[in-house]
């Protein structure tokens, strides 16, 4: 299983979907790199699926809040879709589940067949 999925609504939308469980230094990193790409490339608008993440460190945490900070910069639109409660409360914990825009979207994935 690739361990970040991609989806193109079109060139300038795309959600991102981490596929391991827990997000710590090596995961933040790919996924640090997956980001730059996507801003070099031009995107406008992204989302960053969290519904298959049990948990995450302060690596995760900081990626988050950076590329939150970067999106507000470059002017593109940024949201974390779907976490567990258990991420919300770590979020919550570290001060930044109230600066990240969170929201719960459901069927946002095609089913391949």
């Amino acid at each position: 299983m690739k361990e970040i999925s991609m989806q193109k609504k079109n060139n300038e939308c795309v959600v991102l979907r981490l596929c391991f469980p827990l997000m710590g230094g090596y995961e933040a990193e790919l996924l640090e790199k997956e980001i730059t790409m996507l801003f070099s490339q031009g995107v406008k608008d992204l989302s960053i699926d969290l519904s298959l993440l049990e948990g995450l460190n302060g690596y995760g945490i900081l990626l988050l809040l950076k590329t939150h900070e970067i999106t507000q910069t470059v002017e593109c639109s940024f949201r974390i879709l779907n976490p567990s409660p258990m991420i919300r409360d770590t979020l919550r914990k570290f001060k930044s589940g109230a600066t990240l825009p969170i929201q719960y979207v459901k069927g946002i994935y095609k089913e391949a067949g």
